[in-house]
């Protein structure tokens, strides 16, 4: 890995200086079995060089595709090479997370979600470019199909400590997720882009512009819009100590209402299958990286297993 690296950095520095940039110092500034981020100092301020699995490289081509039409809403891309699923953006901000435990400014939150649902809704009759550059299709007729491919992996699943008659039980759940899938399908929100782990630390913010850009687009799929929510609302519960009845938190559900009249009347009925959205993103992740290297990021913790208990437990 570490000639890898190497090798890596050392393509940022020629790709960086063939844009008359020149770099004075290189650090590595996060490391995870998914990605790995260094930050360039340069004459021309800060760079950043990612890497991803070679699943998740899709990134790229979803940032070049959003900037056509919402250039403000992504870091500008600077160098790509898909050979060592690597590339290099210019500096946007730091994260939002960061900025809102410094200065309670939840305006700001509110002004990041606000953005990503207005891009939702002007994706929703474009969603087939997307799935043509290789993002996922989980929308709801998907769903039940994905699950049952899921359930089928039992050798991951026992690795998640769920036992033979979980897995049957599950699979016996099979028919309930077709229904509760249908159900929400004939209501008729339109599916778009959804970010599938949507939250406050994948949000920048330019600090004096206050300009917001989105990052961790390999994990994009196509889906219900409302899993983007509640991983937002969840996310912003945990990270700011929200509770429902503040007023925070009430604002980012008004901003939901502004773009959806019934959010709140069909949001329980995505909350329901959220526990198999959840699993589901869990394995798309674990198939791309090497397993070992998950387990022990998360400290063997099963985040796949519980969210398939969740599910279980709500029959």
């Amino acid at each position: 890995m570490e000639i890898f690296s190497h090798e890596m950095i050392a393509w940022g520095v020629r790709a960086l200086k063939e844009k008359m940039i020149l770099t004075q110092e290189c650090l590595s500034i996060l490391k995870t079995p998914w990605s790995e981020v260094y930050a360039f100092k340069t004459n021309d301020g800060l760079y950043y060089l990612k890497q991803t699995p070679k699943d998740l490289f899709l990134e790229v081509c979803v940032m070049e595709k959003l900037a056509l039409t919402f250039p403000d809403a992504v870091p500008v891309l600077i160098a790509t090479n898909p050979s060592l699923n690597c590339f290099i953006t210019k500096d946007a901000g730091i994260s939002l997370r960061k900025y809102l435990h410094e200065t309670a400014d939840f305006e700001c939150l509110n002004k990041g979600l606000h953005h990503f649902l207005h891009l939702q809704r002007a994706i929703e009759t474009s969603v087939e470019d997307y799935l043509s550059l290789g993002v996922p299709d989980w929308r709801l007729a998907q769903l039940p199909e994905l699950f049952a491919k899921l359930l089928n992996d039992k050798a991951l699943l026992t690795n998640e400590g769920i036992t033979p008659l979980e897995i049957q039980q599950l699979k016996g759940l099979t028919s309930k997720l077709q229904a509760q899938c249908d159900a929400l399908a004939s209501l008729e929100i339109a599916e778009t882009l959804v970010q599938a782990d949507f939250h406050s630390n994948n949000i920048v913010i330019e600090l004096e512009t206050k300009k917001l850009c989105y990052l961790d687009l390999g994990e994009v799929i196509i889906a219900h819009p409302f899993f983007s929510m509640i991983n937002f609302l969840l996310q912003a519960v945990k990270h700011f100590k929200l509770k429902k009845e503040d007023e925070p938190y009430q604002n980012l559900i008004q901003i939901c209402e502004q773009y959806w009249p019934d959010f709140k009347k069909v949001l329980p009925k995505v909350d329901a299958i959220f526990p198999i959205y959840s699993a589901l993103g869990c394995y798309r992740l674990m198939k791309s990286i090497d397993i070992d290297d998950y387990y022990e990021f998360y400290g063997n913790r099963h985040k796949l297993g519980d969210n398939l208990r969740e599910y279980l437990d709500a029959r």
